[in-house]
Formats: structure tokens, C-alpha cells, sequence
């Protein structure tokens, strides 16, 4: 209710009044939402605009930017195979489970196993 009928060009008023109209401030489920419809206001202003957001952001900040991949998958043969894939689509840095069935790295094998999945990895 508190959006219907606003100027959706008020983005920042707007997501002040989203973030201070509830009893309960800044929960994740609260500003989730509040990030989507952000990015939907933007996305209007910028259509309005005939702009892309990143020029009403204030322009390029780097020309490229390093990302990298999650590899899914509790078997160490299983993240290995995955990140075979990934590499041959140009990613060089992942994140990974550390450990079979995302568990504790509580003992020394459990570490020396970790250990030995990043060294296949490399």
C-alpha cells in the first residue's frame, strides 16, 4: 500500500518511507524485498530516461569486474569434474564446500582431505 500511486522517480524517498514504515526495521525477508523493488525503480527511471542504471549511478567505475563460480556437490570426484567445466567457460576462482555432505572440518583427516580436493583442484 505504500507504494501504489507514488512517483516511482522518488526512488530514495520511497525507500525510506519502505524502511521506516514497519515496527520492524532491517531484517533480511524486510530489506530483501526492499533491494527488489529498489532495483525495480531504478530499472523505471532508467526506461523513462532511455539510460542504463549504471550511467545514473554515476558512470563506470572499472572496465571489468573478477567474478567467480560456486561448484555444487559433496564428493570431492564430483567438484573436481565441475570445475573442469567451469574453467573450459573461462572461470579461475570458485567457492566450494570444503568437506563431503557440508559438514564440520572438526579433525585431521577431514582437513587433509580438504587439503587433497584443492590440491587436485590446482
Amino acid at each position: 500500500d505504500y507504494l501504489i500511486g507514488q512517483d516511482p522517480s522518488r526512488i530514495n524517498d520511497l525507500w525510506q518511507v519502505m524502511y521506516r514504515a514497519g515496527f520492524y526495521r532491517g531484517g533480511p525477508i524486510l530489506m530483501s524485498a526492499i533491494a527488489g523493488i529498489d532495483q525495480a525503480l531504478w530499472d523505471i527511471k532508467g526506461k523513462v530516461l532511455n539510460s542504463p542504471v549504471w550511467q545514473l549511478m554515476g558512470g563506470l567505475v572499472r572496465d571489468k569486474i573478477k567474478a567467480y563460480s560456486w561448484v555444487g556437490g559433496d564428493r570431492p570426484a564430483n567438484v573436481i569434474d565441475g570445475i573442469k567445466i567451469l574453467r573450459e567457460i573461462g572461470f579461475d576462482t570458485f567457492k566450494l564446500n570444503g568437506c563431503e555432505e557440508l559438514g564440520l572440518i572438526d579433525n585431521s583427516r577431514a582437513v587433509d582431505a580438504a587439503v587433497n580436493t584443492v590440491a587436485q583442484i590446482r
